[in-house]
C-alpha cells in the first residue's frame, strides 16, 4: 500500500469512527417528550421521545405547538428557543419563547420551562412535568405566574 493510499485508508478509518462517536455520544444524551400517540387500543397516550426535536407538539389543556431552535443540550439540561402557537375558541395567539428541559430521568427530561411576554408586557413562566404514566403526559407543575414586569 502507497503512502497515499495508507493516509486515505487512515483519514476515512477516523472520519468513520468521528462519525460513530458523535452518533453514540447523541444517542446517551436525554430526550424530550415531543408528541404523543394512542397505544393500540387506545387505552393510554405512547410518548414520542427525541433529542433537539424542533417542534414539540403541547396536548389537552396545554395546547398549542412550539418550533423550537437549541442553542444548548446537554446530559443535565437543554435550552433554546422560538415560537408557540396556540389556537383554541377561534384564535390563534403566536409568542416567542425561551425553553429549558430539565431535571432528567431514566433518559427523558422530565420539566419544561416555557417563558413568554403576555400582551401587557408582564414575562410569565410556565413549567410542565414530563411523563406519560396515566392521564396527559403534559402535567402543569405551577401556573403560569408574573416573574417580572417590563
Amino acid at each position: 500500500m502507497t503512502g497515499a493510499r495508507r493516509a486515505a485508508a487512515a483519514l476515512i478509518v477516523a472520519a468513520t469512527a468521528a462519525l460513530f462517536a458523535s452518533a453514540a455520544s447523541a444517542s446517551s444524551l436525554p430526550s424530550l417528550l415531543a408528541n404523543t400517540k394512542c397505544a393500540h387500543p387506545c387505552t393510554h397516550l405512547i410518548g414520542i421521545y427525541k433529542v433537539r426535536p424542533a417542534t414539540v407538539i403541547l396536548t389537552d389543556a396545554n395546547g398549542g405547538n412550539l418550533s423550537l431552535t437549541w442553542s444548548s443540550w446537554s446530559a443535565t439540561s437543554a435550552a433554546g428557543s422560538g415560537m408557540s402557537v396556540v389556537s383554541g375558541m377561534g384564535t390563534t395567539t403566536t409568542s416567542n419563547i425561551e425553553v429549558s428541559a430539565s431535571k432528567p430521568k431514566k433518559g427523558h427530561f422530565t420539566d419544561l420551562a416555557i417563558t413568554f411576554e403576555e400582551s401587557g408586557g408582564t414575562t410569565q413562566v410556565e413549567h410542565l412535568h414530563l411523563g406519560t404514566s396515566g392521564g396527559s403526559p403534559w402535567t402543569r407543575i405551577a401556573s403560569a405566574a408574573a416573574v417580572t414586569a417590563r
